[in-house]
Formats: structure tokens, sequence, C-alpha cells
């Protein structure tokens, strides 16, 4: 009985969670459709404040893409693309001061270490692609 009542919660949560990300997914289409359609008015007015608010929209789309990729694939490969989106938006678009910049580079820099160091699947994925080497290299002797 326990087992079903886990079996049913949890698919009932995967359901919900699907149909949030077919939502999300929807409303991406449409905010990039609207974006596509500000870029003609790009030159009206201020250049620069433009072009910032076309990089943050777009910025702010790409991470709500990664966020449905996150969604669906569950994977920790999507949650560091995500962060790391999320915190170059915040040093590229928000210009607050050279310390928090300095920061965000900082924090990118720890989550590329930590990918590198802590993840097990690139540590995995490594000793096979030695183990397939070695094999190879003793089929061909």
């Amino acid at each position: 009985m326990k087992e079903k009542c886990t079996l049913i919660i949890s698919s009932l949560a995967y359901a919900l969670e699907m149909i949030i990300t077919i939502a999300m997914l929807i409303g991406t289409g449409l905010l990039c459709f609207r974006l596509i359609c500000s870029i003609f008015h790009l030159m009206d007015g201020d250049p620069f404040e433009a072009y910032e608010h076309l990089l943050s929209y777009s910025m702010n789309l790409i991470i709500c893409v990664e966020l449905i990729r996150m969604m669906y694939y569950h994977t920790s490969d999507m949650v560091f693309e995500l962060l790391v989106f999320a915190l170059a938006r915040q040093v590229i678009i928000d210009h607050t001061s050279a310390i928090t910049s300095l920061i965000g580079v900082c924090a990118i820099a720890v989550l590329f270490a930590t990918r590198k160091f802590l993840f097990t699947t690139h540590v995995l994925s490594a000793d096979t692609d030695d183990e397939g080497d070695k094999k190879s290299e003793k089929e061909n002797k």
C-alpha cells in the first residue's frame, strides 16, 4: 500500500512538473516572438538603453530555456549550466560595482572548479575512456 501511494504521488508530481514545463515553454516561445519584434525598434530613442534592454531580455530568455531543460533532464550538468547563465547575466547586465562583478566572476570560477573536480560523471567518463583506450591498445597488439 505504501509503495502504491509513493508511486501515485511520484507520478502526480512528475505530471505537474511536465505541465509547468510545457507552460514555461509556451510562455518562452511567445516572449521570443516579442523579442524578435522589439529588434525592429532598437534604434528608437537611446541605443545604449535599448541594447541593454535587449541583452537583459535575451539573457532572461536563455535562463528560462535552461530552466526548462533542467526540469526535463534532471541532471547536475543542467543545474550547472543554469547557474552559470544566471551568474553571467548578473555580471554582464547589472552594473553595480567592481566588487560585485569580481564576486560574480569568482563564483563562476568556483562553479567550473566544482564541475571539474567534484562531478562524478566526468570522473567516471574519464576512467571509462582510459579503460577503453587500454582495451583498444591490447586489441591492436
